[in-house]
């Protein structure tokens, strides 16, 4: 967030923990933050800042819902606004990041 000059934006009301696959604190909320993914995706989003080292912009499937996405596991892409919408590639593999058992 800092790194960002965001700081002075985050919402720490909403401070908790985000359980899942994981665990992570909830340091606060950005609220309407542009995202540009790819060509011709962009959009306002607020996103929950985790308390975690690595940087990361993960969507839940309430935003996948939202903007009506299609996750295509055989071209590695996310595409926007249905099957014939913008295609946005998956990041390749981090070689230096290890698998967490």
């Amino acid at each position: 967030v800092r790194a960002f000059g965001f700081a002075g934006y985050l919402d720490t009301s909403e401070r908790g923990i985000a359980a899942g696959v994981g665990r992570a604190t909830i340091l606060g909320k950005l609220r309407n933050v542009p995202v540009i993914l790819g060509e011709g995706v962009d959009f306002l989003l607020d996103l929950s800042v985790l308390g975690i080292d690595e940087e990361m912009l993960m969507l839940g499937l309430d935003q996948l819902r939202r903007f009506r996405c299609v996750v295509d596991i055989d071209r590695r892409c996310l595409v926007f606004n249905g099957k014939d919408g913008a295609v946005v590639p998956f990041l390749p593999p981090d070689p230096t990041r290890r698998l967490r058992r």
